[in-house]
C-alpha cells in the first residue's frame, strides 16, 4: 500500500505493517496512485493549473521521472 503523509510517500507491506520504504524527496505531495507496471504516480507541489506529476519505482521508492 502506497501512503502519503507529512510529506513522506511510503510503501507499507500491509501483511506485516513494515515499511518498504520513504521517499521525503517529494515537496508537497498532494496525491499518489500506482499503476499494474509498479510505478508509483506523485502529484507535487502548490495548487495551480498544470499539475506536476513524479513517477516513483514502485519496489525502491526512487524517482524514475519527474516532470
Amino acid at each position: 500500500m502506497i501512503v502519503s503523509r507529512d510529506g513522506i510517500v511510503s510503501c507499507i507491506d500491509v501483511s506485516t505493517g513494515d515499511c518498504v520504504w520513504s521517499n521525503d524527496s517529494q515537496e508537497q505531495p498532494r496525491a499518489v496512485c500506482c499503476d499494474n507496471a509498479d510505478r508509483v504516480y506523485v502529484a507535487v507541489g502548490g495548487w495551480s493549473e498544470k499539475i506536476q506529476i513524479t513517477v516513483l519505482n514502485g519496489h525502491t521508492g526512487k524517482t524514475v521521472f519527474a516532470s
